[in-house]
């Protein structure tokens, strides 16, 4: 199961909010402590990351 054999990996704290809340990479990317409501266990998506592209710029940049 994935959940058990993501136990050493070291984006674990990454993998498994994003899989049981099912969030998305750039609300993940961008999650805070102050964004979980620690009581009842679940988490408010406020902001996301998204990478923005002009013209030809291949990579573009990252904003919230």
């Amino acid at each position: 199961m994935f959940f058990g054999a993501d136990r050493e990996e070291k984006y674990e704290g990454l993998y498994t909010p994003s899989l049981t809340c099912g969030l998305r990479t750039g609300e993940s990317l961008d999650l805070k402590w102050s964004d979980i409501e620690l009581e009842a266990g679940t988490p408010r998506v406020n902001r996301q990351l998204q990478r923005t592209r002009k013209d030809s710029n291949k990579f573009g940049s990252l904003v919230l």
